[in-house]
């Protein structure tokens, strides 16, 4: 059922499994049936926005990244200054 959230909006899907219920149809193709007389498919964008927005919500949800300290990147400057010096020698060398 939740599949068809990805087509049609919530309230649509709200109603038309309320309707299912008052008359007992409660087979999936029934509940289509009656969204696809009653409801109006989301457009493409809104499709989209709503992907969106699932992927934004389970990246927020994600635990926080803590700030480490700038101490961690010296090493890294350090390589990299070695690295230029042994470039400049090859430069001057050739």
């Amino acid at each position: 059922m939740l599949g068809l959230l990805t087509t049609y909006r919530r309230e649509d899907l709200g109603r038309a499994l309320e309707r299912a219920v008052r008359y007992r149809a409660f087979s999936w193709s029934a509940v289509e049936r009656i969204l696809a007389a009653q409801a109006c498919p989301r457009s493409g964008w809104e499709t989209l926005q709503a992907e969106a927005q699932e992927q934004l919500d389970e990246i927020l949800r994600q635990p926080s990244v803590s700030a480490r300290s700038t101490a961690e990147y010296q090493s890294l400057l350090e390589e990299t200054a070695i690295h230029d010096e042994t470039d400049e020698d090859d430069d001057t060398s050739a």
